[in-house]
């Protein structure tokens, strides 16, 4: 993809984002409510991408859609979530277990792991929309198709990933209440987008 073509999506990404804001505002608002009570917290997640995934397709996505998410994909959520924790807990370990061994020839392990774990949580970014895009709901065929779209559709992926790093740190380090009201739903509308322009990219070769 070209730089001027790689704009032009980053472009569209936001211009259709700004066009559905009131919905992506009471998704968002849906999903913090729902995450209070953290026993809820991973199934919103399924609720808010669910919602967003409406949204990215033209659909209509509002609070009843999350709802409907959240009851639909409650237990594929919590088996998302799960594998995701076991996978940040055993390297989160791992590298805690390097940094406190007194060996400077083994140090050098710890970054492996780190850099291991952004290359994980960049691909968990586009697991669960791809999860809502396959027929196939196995958590590492999701994985897999996610690789592939960094791979072979990189700008795609970037004109997402980029954005919801920015999202990201702006509303954790300068405004904080930003995730009550509309960065965690613009981060998976965005997210969920990206995939949905990939698998259109991509057909008929795209994995489902």
């Amino acid at each position: 993809m070209s730089r001027r073509m790689s704009d032009r999506v980053l472009q569209d990404q936001f211009w259709n984002a700004y066009y559905d804001t009131i919905d992506l505002i009471l998704i968002n608002l849906t999903w913090f409510l729902c995450s209070v009570p953290l026993i809820t917290a991973i199934p919103a997640l399924g609720g808010l991408f669910h919602a967003t995934n409406r949204l990215a397709h033209g659909s209509g996505g509002n609070w009843r859609v999350f709802w409907e998410g959240f009851r639909q994909h409650f237990w594929l959520s919590w088996r998302w979530g799960l594998i995701n924790a076991a996978v940040f807990i055993v390297l989160g370990v791992s590298h805690e277990f390097y940094s406190q061994l007194e060996i400077p020839a083994l140090n050098w392990i710890r970054w492996p792991i780190l850099i291991a774990g952004a290359i994980w949580a960049e691909l968990q970014l586009f697991t669960f929309p791809l999860l809502l895009e396959q027929t196939d709901r196995r958590f590492l065929v999701a994985t897999r198709n996610s690789a592939v779209m960094f791979l072979r559709c990189p700008g795609l992926a970037l004109s997402a990933l980029v954005p919801v790093l920015l999202i990201g740190a702006v509303s954790l380090l300068v405004f904080l209440p930003a995730w009550v009201v509309i960065s965690a739903s613009l981060c998976a509308y965005l997210a969920n987008r990206a995939v949905v322009k990939t698998i259109e990219r991509l057909k008929p070769s795209a994995a489902a």
